[in-house]
C-alpha cells in the first residue's frame, strides 16, 4: 500500500513533503542553536543581581521564608527556591540551568503558537525568538525572566487549546509558577484575563453562565494572586537602580527588542518602528478574522501601559517588559511572513530587509556578549591577587554597596592566602587602597588614565580595563596606586 501511494504520489505533494521535512529539521537545528548560544552565554561571570538572589537564597531559614520574610524585589522566589534547594555550588552554571533550560523552551513554544498560519511563518518566529539579543541574556542568567517569559507563552498556549479538566490544571500552575518567577508575568496574566473575559461575553453574553466559565479558569489564579500580594507583594522592599524616565526606559525597550543597538539613533526612533510593526501585525490579524490581535494588543500594550499607570514604579528597566517579547515576535513573524508571501517585489525585499536587520543587530550584539560578557570580576581579582604585594588585597571603589558585595562573592576563587580587604570611601586608610575599582554601564565610556583622592595627596594609574557585553554587567576599570 505504501508503495503504491508513493507510486501514484502527485509530484507537487512529494515537494510539498519535503519541504515540510526540511523546515521541521531547519527547526530543530534553530532551537539547538538557541540551547547552544544561551548555554555559551551561561558561562561568563555571575554577577551583581545573580549574586544578590544567591544571598537571599543563603540567609533564608527555610523555603517558606521566600514567600513570607524575604521581601525583596530582587528575591524572584521560583529562582531563589531554586537557588537555595541547590544548595552551595561552587561551578555558578548550576545556578543558571534553570534559566538556560526554560529559556530554550520558549523557543520551542513560540514554534507551536506561530504554526497557526504556515511553516514559513513559524520558521521566522522561531529564528526571531532563538537570537533575540536580550532573550539570551536573561535566558542565560540565575534570575526569574527566562521562567517567566516560559510560563507567560506556555499559558497563552493553553488557553488556547481545546478546553477540558487537565488543560485548565496546567493552566492554574502555569499561572502558579509565573506569578512566582517574576511579578512582570502579571502583564500577560492581565491580558489573557482581559481577553478571556472578551471572549466569553462575546460567545455568552453577560450571565450567570460567563460569571462560572471564567470562575472556573480564572477564580484559582486570582485567589493565589491576592494571596501572594497580601503576604509578599505589599511588603517589598525595592532595590533601587539609575532612574530613567519613561520615555527613555520604553525608547531603550523599543530598540532592545529591535535589536538595535542604543545611543546610534535618533532619540525615540526605536518606538516609532516598534509601533508600526506592532501595529501592523494587528491589523493583518484583524482583517483575517483571527481573534487574537485582542490579545497581542492587551498583552504587548495595554497591559503593561496600564499597570506602569496604576502602580507607578519608582523605578523601570527594559528587562521588566521582556515577558512582552516573545509576542512582539509573533507579531513581527506575521508582519514579515505576510509581507513576503502577499506583498508584491516591494515587499518581499522589505520582508527580507527587515529579517537581515533584525538578524545582524541582535548576532552582533549576543557576539559581544558572548566575548566579554557581563565584566571582569572575577579577572580584575584575579590580577590583583597576582599583582598584590603580599597575601592582603586592599580595595575600595565608587559604590559601597555593588563592589563590595561582588568581590566577597568572588573571594572564595582565590587561593586560600589570599584576603580582600575593602575600604568604604568615607573609610579609607590615611595611605590609600592599594587597588581601586570604578565601574560603568555605557559602553562608549572612555576612562581617565589617572585619578587624584579628594585631598589630590594619592593618585591612581589605571592598569586594567574588562568592557561588558550586555544589558547584564558593566565596565571594570582597574586602578593601582602610584608609589
Amino acid at each position: 500500500m505504501r508503495l503504491r501511494r508513493a507510486l501514484f504520489a502527485s509530484p507537487t505533494k512529494v515537494i510539498d513533503t519535503r519541504k515540510a521535512v526540511l523546515q521541521k529539521q531547519g527547526f530543530v537545528l534553530v532551537v539547538l542553536l538557541a540551547c547552544i548560544v544561551r548555554l555559551a552565554a551561561a558561562m561568563n561571570d555571575f554577577w551583581l543581581d545573580e549574586i544578590w538572589s544567591y544571598n537571599i537564597a543563603r540567609q533564608i531559614d527555610s523555603m517558606w521564608g521566600l514567600i513570607f520574610t524575604a521581601h525583596h524585589d530582587n528575591n524572584h522566589i521560583l529562582n531563589t527556591l531554586y537557588l537555595y534547594l541547590l544548595g552551595d555550588q561552587y561551578n555558578w552554571l548550576w545556578y543558571r540551568l534553570l534559566s538556560i533550560v526554560t529559556g530554550t523552551a520558549v523557543v520551542v513554544l513560540i514554534g507551536r503558537l506561530a504554526c497557526f498560519h504556515s511553516l514559513f511563518e513559524e520558521g521566522l518566529v522561531v529564528w526571531l525568538t532563538a537570537i533575540s539579543f536580550p532573550l539570551i541574556v536573561y535566558s542565560s542568567e540565575a534570575r526569574g525572566y527566562a521562567p517567566a517569559v516560559f510560563f507567560a507563552v506556555l499559558s497563552f498556549l493553553l488557553i488556547e487549546k481545546r478546553p477540558n479538566t487537565l488543560t485548565m490544571i496546567c493552566f492554574w500552575l502555569a499561572v502558579f509558577l509565573g506569578a512566582l518567577s517574576h511579578l512582570t508575568y502579571c502583564f500577560i496574566y492581565l491580558a489573557i484575563l482581559l481577553m478571556s473575559f472578551f471572549s466569553t461575553v462575546k460567545r455568552n453574553g453577560l450571565s450567570s453562565r460567563s460569571f462560572a466559565i471564567l470562575m472556573k479558569w480564572h477564580g484559582p489564579p486570582l485567589f493565589f494572586l491576592m494571596f501572594l500580594y497580601l503576604v509578599h507583594v505589599r511588603h517589598l522592599i525595592m532595590g533601587g537602580w539609575e532612574v530613567f524616565s519613561l520615555p527613555e526606559v520604553l525608547d531603550q525597550t523599543a530598540l532592545l527588542a529591535l535589536g538595535l543597538p542604543a545611543g546610534y539613533f535618533p532619540d525615540f526612533l526605536g518606538i516609532g518602528i516598534f509601533c508600526v510593526l506592532t501595529g501592523l501585525g494587528l491589523f493583518f490579524l484583524w482583517r483575517v478574522g483571527d481573534d487574537r490581535w485582542v490579545f497581542f494588543l492587551l498583552a504587548i500594550i495595554a497591559a503593561p501601559a496600564l499597570s506602569i499607570i496604576v502602580l507607578r514604579p519608582q523605578y523601570l528597566c527594559p528587562r521588566y517588559f521582556l515577558v512582552c517579547f516573545p509576542f512582539f515576535y509573533l507579531l513581527l513573524g506575521r508582519v514579515l511572513a505576510k509581507m513576503h508571501q502577499d506583498g508584491g517585489k516591494a515587499g518581499r525585499r522589505f520582508a527580507i530587509a527587515m529579517l537581515v536587520v533584525f538578524s545582524i543587530g541582535h548576532l552582533s550584539m549576543s557576539m559581544n556578549f558572548l566575548v566579554f560578557g557581563r565584566g571582569g570580576s572575577l579577572a580584575a581579582l584575579n590580577y590583583m591577587a597576582e599583582q598584590n604585594n603580599g597575601p592582603d588585597i586592599f580595595v575600595g571603589s565608587d559604590n559601597d554597596f555593588r563592589i563590595p558585595k561582588v568581590l566577597a562573592f568572588y573571594m572564595r576563587y582565590l587561593p586560600k592566602e589570599y584576603k580582600v580587604i575593602y575600604f568604604d570611601r568615607e573609610n579609607w586608610p590615611k595611605g590609600g587602597p592599594t587597588w581601586l575599582v570604578l565601574h560603568n554601564t555605557d559602553p562608549k565610556h572612555q576612562p581617565k588614565t589617572r585619578l587624584h583622592d579628594r585631598e589630590g595627596h594619592r593618585t591612581f594609574r589605571l592598569e586594567k580595563t574588562y568592557p561588558y557585553g550586555g544589558v547584564s554587567g558593566w565596565n571594570w576599570y582597574l586602578y593601582r596606586i602610584e608609589s
